[in-house]
């Protein structure tokens, strides 16, 4: 459902989906979904030439290839440049979801085995 109220279906194939992108500024990101088999979706954020960012059904969140340990006692990661720019915080909830924020971007990713809700950030 978009922002004006209007509802659009789309049935996905196996492919990635690009579903949001901003190319401008040094850190453009890219967000892209893919249904798996068992209708769980697995989620990639492209941040620059920086990061990839991968979550996938368990949840599982893996950064450049390396799964992350993400469970209720560890609930935090945080992925910065070099100038120690945040440039993605990421919250394992009590309820097995992820949200993922994009500060540079003011954009918000809530992620669950089989959605992938967007929003823009609240500041």
């Amino acid at each position: 459902k978009t922002f004006d109220g209007a509802e659009y279906r789309h049935r996905m194939t196996e492919n990635w989906h690009l579903v949001v992108q901003d190319c401008t500024g040094k850190y453009g990101f890219a967000v892209l979904t893919r249904p798996e088999e068992d209708n769980n979706l697995t989620v990639e954020v492209n941040i620059g030439d920086l990061a990839v960012m991968s979550i996938a059904a368990g949840p599982k969140v893996y950064m450049n290839g390396r799964l992350q340990t993400m469970t209720t006692y560890r609930s935090l990661l945080r992925l910065t440049n070099k100038q120690g720019v945040v440039l993605a915080h990421t919250v394992f909830t009590p309820d097995h979801s992820i949200h993922v924020t994009l500060p540079q971007h003011h954009l918000d990713l809530i992620y669950s085995n089989t959605s992938l809700i967007l929003r823009a950030a609240q500041n």
